[in-house]
């Protein structure tokens, strides 16, 4: 554990924060970082993610819809789906 500026305490892990996606364009765009014409409009504050990638702080792996966890918070679910993610 460290200590930040704020005073809470921050946990340093030995290796990358790892990040489930399931948009594999999107973690394309990040592992690129390549500019084309659909992403020009992409704010530059949005690619520090690719800047932290390269620095190897954090990685973008791909998971399946059906293993996300987030979909309980962030999508419409059928009862069924929302009792499994429970």
């Amino acid at each position: 554990m460290k200590e930040a500026a704020d005073g809470m305490a921050v946990n340093i892990s030995d290796g990358p924060v790892l990040v489930g996606c399931d948009n594999q364009d999107s973690i394309g765009l990040i592992a690129s970082g390549v500019v084309r014409q659909k992403t020009k409009n992409i704010d530059v504050k949005y690619h520090h993610v690719h800047d932290e990638q390269k620095k190897g702080s954090v990685k973008f792996e791909y998971a399946t819809s059906e293993s996300d966890p987030a979909d309980l918070l962030t999508k419409h679910l059928a009862a069924p789906r929302h009792e499994q993610l429970l």
